[in-house]
């Protein structure tokens, strides 16, 4: 009787070791596609000097494919759509967006929508480079394949709580475009 209860704990803890193993290594697997899919691609060749140097007043914009990530009723982007994400290529955080200079707002949007289909786009956050410089933090231009108008937001610092009140700033400073 003694043995089976024995028995009975062991793999009771082999479980929930294997259990403890099985969630954390998922986590690393969704952190791993995560930064994956949302690092930058090799550059175009040469296509770097022929895109126009990003200027104060160029425009981008934050792609939103979630109604979490902004509110409706107060038309308003949320902190959370801003968050950096850490790019394992670059060794650094850093913000997806989208140069609205390069292209009309159709081909925008249209990009938007082939980025993370088929998640449509709910939602983008607009503002100017000049605002986001405001912030502490940077625009960078980083074309990708077939995606010239990408760029990121860098310079984040490490701290979690700096790198929200910078995404409060951001929010401040953008404007929600609603297309649902």
């Amino acid at each position: 009787m003694q043995e089976n209860s024995l028995r009975l704990d062991l793999l009771t803890g082999l479980i929930f070791l294997m259990m403890k193993f099985l969630k954390k290594f998922w986590s690393w697997l969704r952190s791993l596609s995560r930064s994956r899919a949302l690092a930058p691609k090799k550059i175009v060749s040469n296509s770097v000097e022929k895109l126009p140097n990003l200027t104060e007043s160029t425009l981008v914009c934050r792609f939103l494919y979630q109604t979490n990530d902004y509110s409706k009723t107060k038309n308003i982007v949320k902190q959370k759509a801003y968050m950096p994400m850490f790019n394992t290529e670059f060794k650094r955080w850093e913000t997806s967006i989208c140069r609205m200079d390069l292209s009309s707002l159709e081909k925008v949007l249209a990009i938007g929508a082939k980025v993370r289909e088929p998640k449509p786009v709910l939602a983008y956050a607009e503002l100017s480079v000049r605002q986001v410089a405001e912030c502490n933090v940077e625009v960078l231009a980083a074309p990708v394949h077939d995606y010239a108008e990408h760029a990121v937001i860098v310079k984040w610092p490490e701290e979690k709580e700096r790198q929200k009140a910078i995404a409060s700033e951001l929010v401040y400073r953008s404007r929600l475009n609603q297309l649902t």
